[in-house]
């Protein structure tokens, strides 16, 4: 049975919230919840964008150079005549869009980035899916 994208956010909302509702979670519960909850939101922004056209498939994890030492789980996608990598990373407004690199090349410098408003992030620090999603078309299309 195929999830919808509500279903992947709630179930990523409720495994970031475990997880502390940040990037740097303490202990193996909070990591393996920040995996799981990135992995979920991961899925229903492919979700969503696939419902406008454009397919984007979660791809490998990655070393995020905003996120640190972190690696995180990522989205591909074709833009333009170029593929490009989405790292995800929950209840982070901006999202980053780099080329995909060659084998195990790092990512670059970013080649474009989308910003979701301040008012649309929730009060407990959650930025929603469709919003993300609604950021990644204006820069997209």
């Amino acid at each position: 049975m195929a999830r919808t994208a509500q279903h992947a956010e709630a179930a990523a909302r409720d495994w970031w919230q475990q997880a502390g509702r940040g990037l740097s979670p303490d202990g193996y519960a909070g990591r393996a919840a920040l995996i799981v909850a990135t992995n979920a939101l991961a899925e229903a922004v492919a979700t969503l964008l696939s419902e406008q056209g454009i397919i984007a498939a979660l791809d490998r994890v990655r070393h995020d150079p905003v996120a640190g030492s972190a690696e995180v789980v990522t989205l591909t996608l074709d833009w333009g005549d170029q593929r490009v990598v989405i790292p995800v990373l929950p209840s982070e407004r901006t999202w980053r869009v780099y080329r995909e690199p060659d084998g195990d090349e790092p990512l670059g410098e970013p080649v474009s980035t989308a910003t979701v408003s301040e008012d649309k992030v929730e009060p407990n620090g959650w930025v929603p899916a469709r919003a993300i999603t609604e950021q990644l078309l204006q820069l997209l299309r």
